[in-house]
């Protein structure tokens, strides 16, 4: 993988984790809108419906001089029709969909949520009286949801930016799971417009929550999460969950092998293995979460292996149980890249959530953990929360 910079015309681009046809899509942008690129840093990617939405962080300079620094977003190979506040390219990398941040063309709510002025009017509109906002963009997903923490002497507000048709299905679905006593933070307010606003998690993030636990209390906390994804499954859904990360492993292969030829045929091999081993038919689908993760999971600051919130329920529906124990996995391991020990109560929080994937009622789960995991830490390589050759390691032992 070449890093460092280089010089594309009479561009410098830094190219670490910058694939090379996402400098040429760039570039073609550039020629479209009649500026020169100057720079482009790469700000993460994700997977999308009909594709893969890549950002990047932009210095372009207009023929009068001026410069102009932006995070603009390609959603490439889309397949979806033409889009208000995007512009459509046809290039030598194919079709090609750019907006600029924060004018998201699936969430039209975003650029109103993420400027104090405009949010505190929001919040108006919301029947929430908010003075002296502090506001803090918490997570951005291209085209899916946007996360903004809104914070005042009052209190706290976290408002959801997602696709306004979905809304009302994620405030009833919101609902349906606290009265099955799932801890998810309850609605407040809302509106078509794809906006929702809740109340606070109770207790602090899991992740954050690791460094408070002893290894002799990875055990609880694995059986805390195993009944936590039970009580998960007993919620009733009226929809499919997102859809498996393995059934695109062919997808991310080759998107794989374009961030890093010199590793392609290892990639491809990867690739075959994940799609063995996630062959056999699966159980009856459940409720899942959908992304679980312990970024997701929130326990009690006091007595971190109790389970006292779950957030983001927005991917939730019926789909495989594996799916939920390959994300969690997988994400724990692209945390720990270059601090990956065992002994580490986080390593071992790995060790024992890998003995939690047996279950004699359904001999072919933990074959399609593992698959559905290794096809997350691919996700993690693209995304640049892990490098390739790390993604690549930890599969191969996953899949040993």
């Amino acid at each position: 993988m070449t890093t460092g910079a280089t010089t594309v015309g009479t561009m410098t681009a830094t190219t670490e984790r910058v694939i090379p046809g996402d400098l040429a899509a760039l570039e073609a942008v550039s020629a479209a809108l009649g500026v020169e690129l100057e720079d482009c840093e790469h700000r993460g990617g994700e997977p999308v419906d009909d594709g893969w939405v890549v950002g990047y962080r932009v210095r372009w300079r207009s023929p009068s001089g001026a410069v102009d620094d932006q995070t603009v977003y390609l959603h490439l190979d889309p397949r979806s029709g033409e889009r208000e506040g995007v512009l459509r390219l046809s290039s030598d990398v194919g079709t090609l969909d750019v907006w600029v941040y924060p004018r998201d063309p699936e969430l039209p709510a975003l650029p109103a949520a993420v400027f104090p002025s405009a949010a505190s009017v929001l919040l108006e509109r919301l029947g929430l009286s908010h003075a002296a906002l502090d506001l803090r963009v918490a997570s951005y997903r291209p085209t899916r949801r946007a996360v903004v923490r809104m914070a005042s002497d009052e209190g706290t507000t976290w408002l959801k930016i997602v696709r306004p048709h979905l809304t009302e299905r994620l405030v009833e679905q919101h609902g349906a799971w606290g009265r099955s006593g799932i801890p998810v933070p309850q609605v407040v307010a809302w509106s078509t417009e794809g906006l929702i606003a809740l109340e606070e998690a109770r207790g602090v993030e899991a992740a954050s929550a690791l460094g408070r636990l002893h290894s002799s209390d990875v055990p609880d906390l694995v059986d805390a999460l195993d009944e936590l994804s039970r009580a998960v499954a007993r919620v009733p859904s009226t929809a499919a969950a997102r859809a498996s990360l393995a059934t695109r492993v062919s997808w991310y292969v080759r998107r794989c092998a374009a961030l890093d030829p010199s590793s392609a045929q290892r990639v491809e091999r990867l690739g075959v293995r994940i799609a063995d081993l996630s062959s056999p038919g699966v159980g009856a689908a459940v409720t899942v979460h959908g992304d679980l993760h312990l970024a997701q999971v929130f326990v009690d600051p006091e007595r971190p292996t109790v389970i006292t919130g779950l957030i983001d329920i927005d991917t939730a529906g019926a789909g495989d149980p594996a799916d939920d124990a390959a994300a969690l996995w997988a994400h724990l391991a692209a945390t720990m890249q270059g601090r990956d020990d065992r002994s580490t109560v986080a390593g071992i929080l790995l060790d024992g959530l890998e003995r939690s994937w047996t279950r004699p009622s359904d001999p072919g789960y933990g074959a399609r953990v593992r698959a559905i995991a290794a096809t997350h830490l691919l996700g993690h390589a693209l995304s640049g929360s892990l490098s390739l050759a790390s993604a690549l390691r930890l599969a191969d032992d996953l899949l040993a």
